[in-house]
């Protein structure tokens, strides 16, 4: 796989995802790529999404590991005009610092970091492990998401909180809850003919879960997961890789 073609994939999931990830880290192997991220650059605590990904062969031009450091930076060079994706070819400068595209007669270089400015800060702010068993899996729904959108918004122009929600199992269905208090709440089946237990003990945020379970619509297939200790994945694989968004919830 060529790195242009891994790149412009990347941009396009995480600009249709919108998490606030601008750092994200490649590691070439023999036989494919993998990538790690999270948002809240700036502050390692309040991340909210945690993002891993694998290729599903090599990547052309990644020997030694790398960070692409400024990604709506990366994004806008991939996206300007000039730049036909079909006919762009990036490169990795000797020294593994920048990152070049060419298209024709466009010539676009940005800056990377090197991988040893931010294996340490990385690895702290990346604590999630990804060996976790999920009890739910679901493959999500137009009908769902668009529940979910209605009354999201609908508790909110009546000013009750609803960017929280809550998931459990009830009789093969996967429900949802929306608002907290028992006089300004609602309760939807998100999906049906669901197997698995999962109690109400964690909420997640509604606007990045719909963001996320809606990449559905545009790539090969998207999975949502969840498990007993407070954590959803949304699994997104596309022709170039299989995307896995952790969300962690917070506990009832």
């Amino acid at each position: 796989m060529k790195l242009a073609t891994f790149l412009y994939d990347i941009v396009d999931i995480v600009n249709a995802a919108r998490p606030e990830i601008n750092a994200v880290r490649l590691r070439a192997s023999e036989s494919h790529c993998d990538l790690s991220a999270r948002d809240g650059d700036r502050n390692p605590r309040s991340a909210t999404v945690v993002l891993f990904a694998r290729t599903h062969e090599v990547v052309e031009g990644l020997e030694a590991p790398v960070t692409f450091h400024a990604l709506d930076s990366l994004s806008s060079m991939l996206m300007a005009p000039g730049m036909n994706r079909q006919d762009v070819t990036a490169t990795l400068t000797k020294d593994g610092r920048s990152v070049q595209a060419t298209a024709g007669s466009y010539d676009y270089c940005l800056p990377v970091l090197d991988d040893r400015l931010t294996n340490q800060s990385l690895g702290k702010v990346l604590p999630l492990k990804v060996e976790v068993t999920y009890q739910v899996h679901f493959e999500p729904n137009r009908v769902g998401l668009e529940l979910l959108k209605y009354w999201r918004k609908e508790l909110a122009d009546h000013i009750v909180d609803g960017e929280q929600f809550v998931p459990y199992i009830d009789n093969g269905r996967l429900m949802c809850q929306l608002g907290k208090t028992p006089f300004a709440h609602t309760v939807f089946p998100l999906a049906e003919f669901v197997s698995g237990d999962l109690q109400a003990a964690y909420s997640y945020p509604t606007g990045m879960f719909i963001r996320l379970a809606s990449l559905v619509m545009q790539s090969r297939s998207a999975v949502v997961s969840f498990s007993a200790q407070g954590l959803c994945r949304v699994q997104v694989e596309t022709d170039c890789a299989i995307y896995n968004f952790l969300l962690p919830g917070t506990e009832r």
